[in-house]
């Protein structure tokens, strides 16, 4: 007869022979491993050996204490919490859990078989998978929300700043000052409006890189605007952010991505350097160079070369190791390359450099 999904059911059909469903348990995608009440572990399919790191031969006709030792986030023996042989007859098994083997991370899954009329438990199926691709997602997902807390929270300390100055100064401030703080705070609440959609769009889509759409961007509409908002931000004085005149240059990219490479190569030189801080940009046949340097303690080339990795940190002021990282995979997707130079003296300086419009 015909199950409810189709699949033709023999209600007594006899017991598969050990080599009939050893055969059956090697085409799984899967690992198996079977394991009879007392311990003993009775078959272990060859994907099984692959998740475990074993050796079939090293696992079947052993007791599987011996040489499985899962264990729990919490450090506890999975043999043990509970004992599988002693669970309720209403226990059939569990879900997909994340064990620990050693140093490897496996996802178990388990059902307990009872024979009829029985109701201890005769045969443990545990169910294996590999958990590196679980593990990989989740990072991922770790990431972008380090990577939306990390965007945002610039453009909102500027709201912030901002909006705070005006009540305090209100007063004091001219009606044309007043007006430019406040196209400022709507500019960067337009600029959060926006990172959140974009972020939101690379959760949903999986995209590791936000989208970019490049348009031809003066640099003398956006630097000057960077220079006077890290002064507000970091408190700085107006001989210790100096902006080289960039005359007609332009570069082709995204205006809010560029925003954030701005942003964030400026916020680092402010963290890890010290004023007075230099940006000047220059043409370098079809690139443009866009070159941050400060007067702080400077970066051994060591570290120049790891800043850019994803959550590397150094040093007693290190953030989350996001900021440099989404820097590089932002100016990448527009074709350029951002790197740490060689200057004489103290300091340090990074250079972005982004195709010329």
């Amino acid at each position: 007869m015909t199950g409810p999904d189709g699949v033709e059911v023999r209600p007594n059909a006899p017991d598969l022979t050990m080599d009939e469903a050893e055969r059956a348990a090697a085409s799984l995608p899967d690992g198996l491993l079977v394991v009879q009440r007392g311990g003993r572990t009775v078959s272990v399919n060859a994907r099984a050996a692959d998740v475990l790191r074993r050796r079939p031969e090293d696992l079947v006709g052993r007791l599987v204490l011996d040489v499985l030792d899962l264990r729990t986030a919490e450090g506890t023996s999975y043999w043990s919490s509970p004992d599988p042989w002693s669970v309720v007859r209403s226990v059939t098994g569990h879900r997909e859990r994340l064990l620990v083997l050693g140093t490897t991370q496996v996802l178990v899954t388990a059902r307990y078989v009872r024979r009829p009329g029985e109701t201890e438990v005769a045969t443990v199926l545990l169910g294996l998978r590999d958990a590196h691709e679980r593990l990989r997602v989740e990072r991922e997902r770790a990431f972008l929300l380090a990577a939306t807390a990390h965007e945002l929270r610039t453009p909102l300390a500027s709201v912030r700043g901002f909006s705070g100055h005006l009540v305090q100064h209100w007063d004091e401030l001219g009606e044309d000052e007043r007006i430019a703080l406040l196209r400022t705070i709507e500019a960067e609440a337009d600029h959060v409006s926006r990172l959140v959609e974009d972020l939101l769009h690379a959760s949903a889509s999986g995209a590791a890189a936000l989208p970019a759409r490049p348009r031809d961007v003066p640099l003398s509409a956006i630097l000057p605007c960077h220079r006077d908002s890290l002064r507000t931000r970091a408190r700085l004085g107006a001989h210790d952010v100096v902006l080289a005149d960039p005359g007609d240059l332009a570069v082709r990219a995204d205006p809010d991505r560029l925003n954030q490479i701005l942003t964030n190569v400026l916020s680092n030189a402010v963290r890890h350097g010290a004023p007075p801080i230099h940006v000047t940009a220059w043409a370098d046949g079809d690139e443009v160079v866009i070159e941050v340097r400060d007067h702080g303690p400077g970066i051994t080339p060591e570290h120049a070369r790891l800043a850019f990795v994803r959550q590397w940190r150094a040093g007693p002021y290190a953030g989350a190791g996001i900021g440099l990282h989404l820097t590089q995979a932002l100016v990448a997707a527009h074709g350029g390359s951002v790197e740490f130079v060689p200057v004489d003296g103290p300091g340090a300086a990074v250079q972005v450099r982004l195709p010329r419009s």
